[in-house]
């Protein structure tokens, strides 16, 4: 598992050390859940310490699997995942964003296997015949 401890609001005892604590997918899911009666937004994002989204010009070199885990399972809730046209041009997007095990989540769960796909662009200098167009 990729060592995820929740520290606040609720922080381990004096008897148990932080690595006792490790959260279950199941529990993060759960910490995670928007709220069922009002409309809801949330996000997800990386940053390096001065603020910068990337580097080298990718964001995939921020973050680590830690990261990804959680990037993983905030879509099981999405109605919708957002994405950015550089990050789509520049990271390959491709295939499905969501694995077999979210899926099977998301349909136990009231809502379709996939969710869709939202690209913000101020251009739309997009490659209509790549794979995440075309799969």
């Amino acid at each position: 598992m990729n060592g995820i401890q929740q520290i606040f609001p609720q922080t381990p005892s004096p008897a148990q050390s932080i690595a006792d604590t490790e959260l279950t997918d199941e529990s993060l899911l759960a910490a995670y859940q928007p709220p069922q009666d009002q409309p809801w937004l949330s996000f997800n994002f990386v940053s390096s310490l001065d603020g910068a989204a990337t580097v080298r010009g990718r964001s995939g070199g921020l973050g680590n699997d830690a990261d990804q885990r959680i990037f993983k399972l905030l879509r099981c809730h999405a109605d919708v995942i957002l994405i950015g046209a550089q990050t789509v041009r520049v990271e390959g997007y491709t295939g499905e964003l969501v694995d077999e095990a979210a899926q099977r989540w998301r349909e136990r769960h009231g809502k379709p296997a996939h969710p869709p796909l939202a690209i913000v662009s101020g251009s739309l200098a997009l490659d209509p015949t790549s794979e995440l167009f075309t799969a």
